[in-house]
């Protein structure tokens, strides 16, 4: 018939090798566990803490750029394109310039420092040229006539320095300088 013998002795076998396998561990296994996990959080933690700065600096320089190219370029833009130097505080950290437009419907462009912010004011409509959290540290215009000897001509050269900051903590604190300058159009009159 049915040999149960077998079947107890293997079921004897199955119940001795579980209750030697559910043991446990010892203490010293738990504090070697319990070291190598703090270990491998401390290094997660701390590589995270270095990516999250790394973002900031890299977050900072790109709003800087951006700011710093929509400064320079309108700048320059409109210098090229007037006719003259109206008024201005030059070689000032926190100068500003107005420009001749040599337009009726809008005379003069002018270019100054508010609140930390370059701006532009066009037919009395002042708007910001920088991000509102990148801060313009210094705005300097000079100008500098230019003399022609061959064909007996003048001219004045605008040259724009200024440096922007961006960044909440003196850690990730960003901060960067830029030069520019421009011959005004209408200052130069070359008869060959």
């Amino acid at each position: 018939m049915f040999n149960t013998t077998g079947i107890q002795r293997r079921f004897s076998k199955n119940i001795r090798r579980q209750k030697e396998s559910n043991r446990g561990f010892t203490l010293v296994e738990l504090l070697v566990y319990i070291a190598l996990c703090a270990f491998l959080l401390i290094g997660i933690v701390n590589s995270m803490l270095i990516l999250t700065d790394a973002y900031r600096t890299v977050s900072n320089a790109r709003k800087i750029e951006r700011s710093a190219i929509t400064l320079m370029d309108r700048i320059i833009r409109e210098a090229r394109r007037s006719t003259g130097i109206n008024a201005g505080a030059f070689d000032v950290p926190n100068g500003s310039v107005t420009l001749e437009a040599g337009s009726s419907t809008s005379p003069y462009i002018t270019f100054a420092l508010q609140n930390n912010r370059a701006v532009v004011t066009e037919d009395g409509d002042t708007s910001p040229l920088t991000d509102s959290d990148v801060i313009v540290e210094s705005l300097v215009f000079s100008r500098y006539p230019l003399y022609n000897v061959q064909f007996a001509t003048s001219s004045v050269l605008l040259k724009v320095d200024f440096t922007l900051t961006s960044g909440s903590t003196s850690h990730a604190l960003t901060s960067r300088s830029f030069y520019g300058s421009a011959i005004l159009r209408g200052s130069y009159d070359f008869r060959p």
